[in-house]
């Protein structure tokens, strides 16, 4: 690996040489980016870009600019285009070492402003060719994570490689991929979008209000994003601010919340939501779980001011959870283990399932949370229902201790009583209501019949919901398990 970068002295095979120096910080680059670079030999590497960068920011290998603009591209822009993606890359690797290399942040931002000198366009003919080539280096350097985590390095390359990535996206969205000589490039600006892409993905966010589970922007912004799970942010006080929450610093506080991976697209709906850089200030932090697990990700910090008497203390979190008294977990044992089919009784509509139409809650907001929970009674299969092929469905033994595999969801007390109702409360059928504890000082419920039901077999299709549920649910459980249990 190159550990020095220094200027060629002109030769009979100067090309050759130029083309070679190009080559060998390259593979600096590819190093860092695929990280397998030595520390001690890139900080060596950096020491030398911050020691022989001109006044300009550039890192040229020719000693004046005043040659053709083919020559200039090629031995000014693009040796400063790969210096500038190295350095990147390492602030991002390793931010404590860069920290520690003097000169490294100043140099770092005279880089960038540098590299928006053409605005990435390669010479003549060649434009897109070259846009595309400085875009392809600048994504080895993780550019997207870069001036999304770091705008403020330098406001003006971030603008130019959002505008950058505008054009790319609309060029191959309306066919606008040839250049000036017919050559169509839209193979490699694909190509090149995807590269730039993979930065867009997997950004985690951790959201401690309306966005969690349940709550009123859930679905809208991150029903299709992916659930990490439950983590604390440390350092932080949650305040009550009405209809949404806000967390601004605190010594020794701390915040319950969830953590979600999300795309770029994603993340600029979220700042339009949460007023990004004025209600609230996007910042990257540190969250925790309970398997001592650390994740970074950003969170929206509130940005005005809050009065003390609407903080939430830590042992009534989660947000929108303050008046437990209106919460209920209720805990399932038959088809409800399986989510999909929970949510019919909540939302209403036809039931896939069975092909029956429910009427669904007055409340239709969806349950905060669901966690897998045994209940200490077994489960048989008693009456006949209609629903379900006329055969038997799920009750609890109440007389007898026993274990039945459940899931309980979080949800208000008018969501359980229009549920129960659609359960069915007739004498034949879940009358009766059994107190099961409590989790998080909330109170479990679930229901059954009083009298042990006559036994029926169940339907085929009953079953497989049920064994679905209890897969989604347990997920660690073995299929001959699941069917042993099902079958006892």
């Amino acid at each position: 690996m190159l550990n020095k970068f220094q200027r060629p002295e002109e030769c009979a095979h100067y090309a050759r040489v130029l083309d070679g120096c190009v080559i060998q910080m390259k593979e600096v680059l590819d190093k860092l980016s695929n990280g397998t670079a030595d520390l001690n030999q890139a900080k060596d590497f950096i020491c030398s870009l911050i020691k022989e960068q001109d006044e300009k920011g550039f890192w040229a290998l020719l000693p004046s600019p005043k040659v053709d603009s083919d020559i200039r591209v090629l031995y000014w822009y693009e040796p400063t285009y790969i210096a500038t993606a190295v350095m990147m890359k390492f602030y991002m690797q390793h931010k404590k070492e860069s920290k520690s290399i003097e000169g490294f942040d100043n140099a770092l931002k005279m880089g960038l402003v540098a590299s928006t000198g053409r605005g990435l366009k390669g010479h003549g003919h060649d434009d897109i060719e070259g846009r595309l080539s400085a875009l392809q280096i600048f994504s080895k350097g993780g550019v997207m994570k870069f001036v999304r985590n770091y705008p403020e390095m330098s406001p003006e390359f971030s603008r130019m490689i959002e505008a950058i990535t505008n054009w790319l996206e609309g060029a191959i969205k309306t066919d606008k991929t040839k250049g000036d000589r017919g050559v169509d490039y839209k193979t490699d600006m694909v190509k090149t979008l995807e590269l730039l892409k993979t930065d867009n993905k997997g950004i985690k966010v951790f959201v401690y209000g309306t966005l969690m589970k349940g709550n009123s922007n859930y679905e809208s912004f991150l029903g299709d994003a992916e659930f990490i799970g439950e983590f604390v942010a440390e350092g932080f006080s949650l305040y009550d601010l009405g209809s949404y929450p806000g967390i601004i610093h605190s010594e020794s506080d701390k915040v319950k919340g969830e953590l979600y991976s999300i795309d770029n697209k994603t993340l600029k709906k979220l700042d339009r939501l949460e007023g990004e850089g004025s209600l609230y200030i996007r910042k990257l932090i540190s969250v925790g779980n309970d398997s001592n697990e650390i994740q970074e990700a950003y969170t929206y910090i509130y940005n005005q001011d809050v009065s003390r008497k609407a903080k939430i203390s830590y042992e009534n979190q989660p947000w929108g959870l303050m008046k437990r008294s209106d919460y209920v977990w209720y805990a399932s044992y038959g088809s409800n283990l399986l989510y999909e089919r929970f949510i019919t009784y909540i939302k209403g509509g036809d039931c896939k399932f069975n092909g029956v139409k429910y009427s669904g809650c007055r409340d239709k907001s969806l349950p905060k949370d669901s966690r897998p929970i045994t209940i200490p009674y077994n489960m048989y299969y008693g009456n006949k229902s209609s629903s379900w092929g006329n055969g038997g469905v799920s009750f609890l033994d109440i007389d007898v201790k026993g274990q039945a595999l459940g899931r309980m969801y979080l949800i208000n007390r008018n969501q359980l009583e229009d549920i129960s109702s659609q359960e069915g409360r007739g004498e034949n059928w879940y009358n009766h209501s059994v107190k099961l504890g409590e989790q998080d000082g909330i109170e479990i419920i679930t229901i059954t019949n009083k009298v042990k039901r006559e036994s029926h077999k169940p339907s085929n299709a009953y079953l497989d919901v049920i064994r679905r549920g209890i897969k989604e649910t347990y997920t660690d459980m073995e299929d001959f398990d699941v069917m042993g249990y099902l079958s006892k």
